[in-house]
């Protein structure tokens, strides 16, 4: 198996295979050893690698209840002395256009994922760092999980104290064929499995939830009455879906007139104090602010608004810090005293004083009111499914398949944003028919809401797979009423607040997708620690920093302080794990004894970072269809102001810089679109597919110019061009009935692309190693010369050109440019580093190499 381990996991960035024989390598099985003898581990290894003849040891490391861990005997002194090695990044291989152009089978076989770790006779002798800081991470969020696999791959340290804390332990990735009920940021892929990454063995879990947060004593308030110990805590939670409170609205007619805006929002509970217009949101524009907040948690005078001339308040744009008096619980000296005469005591409600002007005038929450959302008494219902992690989506499908198909009850699905219609397409597939699904679309919020698809294309296909399943749709709906059994307290029937008459339904089971917000516990945690929350938790932008320098958090909890001014964005606008590997950055900046902390601010300007990956969202929506949309990171979307508040002359809208191009169609199953920025860079796209999308790959293309897609623009215009994905045997092309470039000088009709991206030369863009090469040929065009005579690299031509180079005598830039970079040292290099890129990927590149001398 050394050939497959060295496809599939990065042996190579400690050993090169060139100068190791394949018998000099071994893989440990068992080891036990005393306790008085475990600190001369490393050298009892040495020499059993001396006396074995082998230079290269390997460890594998399974989930914990797979049959093959049960049978290792491997002391945790063992896992110290060897490095973890990070799985890599497969191709997606079309097999069947490949022929004997496709990679060894033992590369291409498929084996229980495991963890790996390595040891050579170079690693014994070099000793790690041991570093006894207790790190603890609250949630088990994408950036949560990025975080610690960065923290546990570091090949020179060793941590001894890294804590998760989650409801449900360590999360599973592996997703069951029948339980896709939620879309996921991430799609899921081998290189992502938690079964590949060895971090488990160096990470404790712990079960449990977060209630309350000690700062003085630095201690994690668990749900079981536990305590964790922290040095640095990490608040890395992200957000869920919200349990829904009806509204309690009356139904005797239409509801038009009598819905106001915060009626229509069902889970913003949140006290009007802590609503920001510019607060972030989250990825689906129809869910609120905060879901999870219930009447009372947050009362209009926890936030103090500044007085002019105080002292003590913060600078203006800097959020405000609440003021929660624990008994116990000093405070921090790091956090400002504020005296607020109007702020609660022990829990007492209070109630905003009438003209100010910072607080909208709300009603009292301890007074009902019709059309205040209600908690439900007793706790969630046993059918009413609010699904957060694979766990829940697993229990999910047995209710559904045990209870739901047996008795012939109705499967009610509300809320917004695709999770939805990944739900309805899941219930589908399970075998519920389609006029016992019902789709109740809540109303949106206060923001404009875009398609949540993003392309109206998709968003119509999925509305004629509905009508076609016979899947009822109700749009614009508020919960207004639970009807539940007496006895076993489950749900029997809802009904929902419309624009129209009011909608009555027999319920067997309620999945909830009503919004997502911070959790419950966590706001208390930190509303309670005297942290600042605005909305979202405010941390540092490039430090992530909380009120409390040993406290950070992370991911889509989080906004950025009012100091940067950029209300929009916050780190729900970027990839978590991106995120989250930058967290890691920031942390071993800080921990790392090897690397010099940083020196001076991190901004002294104000200026929020800059995430270059894209966002990713992916699933199976109603019909069949494979979905797959791959995005910038954009800003938040602006929230409405009332028609009153618009100005008399609002200026057009920018116009749409770069092209579209786009092949197939919906309505065929092979839609693809994909556009280009005005650097002719792929800036976004979106797949549909009655197939199984290669995702991994397709994820490559982002960031990419069409010059490296084998000239997409350039062979559109001479002839018919490849479709961009198709599943059609090798040779038999079919033309396509839609197809064109959107764009400023660019062609109106493109030809048919046909099976563009899986011909054998994108194979190359496909492979993990790809980049390492683009920076390799961007270095040598900074730094090698263009002739012996002439010392100027190509980076500082293109430049000259730029500015206008007055020896070019109003010729052709680009034709200049290619003539002198064909006569170049650099030329030459690109050439070589293209070579020594497909020679040493050779083994999973086999396609490229030329059979006879070059």
């Amino acid at each position: 198996d050394v050939e497959f381990l060295r496809a599939h996991y990065g042996v190579e960035s400690f050993v090169y295979f060139s100068q190791h024989a394949a018998r000099e390598h071994g893989r440990l099985r068992h080891l036990r050893l005393l306790p008085l003898f475990q600190h001369l581990t490393p050298h009892l290894l040495r020499d059993v690698l001396r006396l074995a003849h082998k230079t290269c040891l390997y460890l594998r490391t399974y989930p914990p209840l797979h049959p093959a861990q049960q049978m290792l005997r491997a002391e945790g002194c063992v896992h110290d002395c060897m490095v973890p090695l990070a799985p890599r990044r497969q191709v997606v291989y079309p097999l069947g256009e490949l022929g004997h152009n496709a990679p060894s089978w033992r590369i291409m076989q498929q084996q229980e994922a495991f963890a790996v770790r390595f040891l050579s006779r170079k690693l014994t002798l070099e000793p790690k760092v041991v570093l006894n800081t207790r790190v603890v991470v609250v949630g088990a969020s994408l950036t949560a999980l990025a975080f610690l696999e960065v923290l546990a791959l570091c090949p020179h340290l060793r941590f001894t104290s890294l804590t998760l804390v989650s409801p449900h332990g360590f999360p599973d990735n592996r997703i069951h064929g029948d339980a896709h009920f939620l879309s996921t940021s991430c799609p899921p892929s081998r290189c992502s499995d938690s079964a590949l990454l060895a971090v488990r063995s160096v990470v404790a879990v712990v079960t449990g939830r977060m209630v309350a947060l000690q700062r003085a004593e630095k201690w994690v308030v668990l749900s079981g009455g536990g305590r964790v110990p922290y040095d640095h805590l990490i608040i890395a939670t992200g957000l869920q879906h919200q349990v829904p409170c009806p509204t309690g609205a009356p139904l005797g007619g239409p509801q038009t007139d009598d819905l106001q805006t915060d009626d229509l929002q069902t889970d913003d509970l949140q006290s009007p104090q802590t609503e920001d217009p510019q607060s972030p949101q989250t990825e689906d524009p129809q869910s609120p602010q905060t879901g999870d907040l219930q009447p009372g948690d947050l009362q209009p005078g926890d936030l103090k608004t500044p007085e002019p001339g105080d002292p003590e308040s913060p600078q203006t744009g800097d959020p405000q810090i609440p003021k929660t008096p624990q008994n116990g619980d000093p405070q921090s000296p790091k956090t400002p005293q504020t005296e607020d005469p109007r702020s609660p005591q022990d829990g007492d409600p209070q109630t905003p004083q009438s003209g100010d002007p910072q607080t909208p005038q709300t009603r009292d929450p301890q007074t009902p009111q019709t059309g205040d959302p209600q908690p439900l008494p007793g706790g969630p219902p046993p059918n009413l499914l609010t699904l957060t992690d694979q766990r829940d989506c697993d229990a999910a499908r047995d209710l559904v398949c045990l209870e739901l198909l047996e008795t012939g009850g109705n499967a009610v699905v509300y809320g917004g944003g695709l999770d939805l219609y990944t739900c309805v397409e899941t219930l589908l597939a399970l075998g519920v028919p389609g006029s016992r699904v019902h789709l109740v679309l809540a109303p949106p919020g206060p923001a404009p809401a875009p398609c949540c698809f993003g392309d109206p294309e998709v968003g119509r296909a999925v509305d004629g797979a509905l009508r076609g399943a016979g899947v009822p749709v109700h749009r614009d709906c508020v919960l207004a009423r639970m009807d539940t059994d007496g006895g076993s307290g489950r749900i029997t029937s809802l009904s929902f607040s419309t624009r129209g008459a009011p909608l009555h339904l027999p319920c067997g089971v309620l999945f909830n997708f009503s919004g997502e917000g911070v959790d419950r516990d966590v706001f208390r945690s930190v509303h309670g620690a005297s942290l600042v929350f605005d909305g979202r938790l405010v941390v540092d932008a490039h430090n992530f920093l909380t009120a409390d320098p040993a406290v950070r958090a992370a991911g889509p909890l989080t906004k950025f302080s009012r100091r940067y001014r950029a209300e929009r964005w916050a780190h729900a606008c970027y990839s978590s794990r991106e995120v989250g590997r930058a967290l890691a950055a920031a942390m071993l900046a800080l921990l790392d004894p090897t690397v010099e902390p940083p020196t001076g601010r991190p901004d002294p300007d104000h200026l929020i970072p800059e995430y270059s990956l894209p966002r990713v969202r992916a699933g199976r929506l109603p019909g069949g269809f494979h979905y797959l949309h791959v995005s910038k990171p954009s800003p938040l979307p602006p929230v409405q102001p009332p028609p009153s508040a618009l100005p008399l002359f609002q200026p057009p809208p920018p116009p749409q810089q770069g092209a579209a191009v786009v092949t197939g169609s919906v309505d065929e199953g092979n839609y693809f679109r994909i556009h280009l920025d005005r650097h002719q860079k792929v800036d976004a796209l979106t797949c549909l597919s009655l197939e199984p999308l290669p995702l991994s790959n397709y994820l490559c293309l982002y960031g990419r110019h069409q010059l490296l897609l084998n000239q997409l623009l350039a062979r559109s215009q001479d002839g018919p061009t490849p479709d961009l994905y198709s599943l059609t045997p090798h040779g038999s092309q079919r033309r396509s009935q839609s197809c064109a470039v959107i764009g400023p000088g660019l062609p109106p009709d493109l030809p048919l692309l046909h099976r563009f991206f899986r011909e054998p030369w994108s194979l190359a863009l496909f492979h993990d190693r790809f980049p390492d090469l683009e920076q390799e040929i961007q270095q040598g065009l900074e730094s090698l010369p263009l002739t012996d005579e002439d010392p100027t690299t190509v980076t500082e031509l293109i430049r000259q050109l730029a500015a206008g180079r007055p020896d070019l005598r109003g010729g052709d830039p680009a034709l200049f440019l290619r003539e002198r970079f064909a006569r170049s040292h650099a030329r030459a290099a690109l050439r070589t580093s293209a070579l020594n890129y497909l020679s040493f990927n050779r083994s999973q590149l086999p396609g490229y190499m030329p059979r006879g001398p070059l």
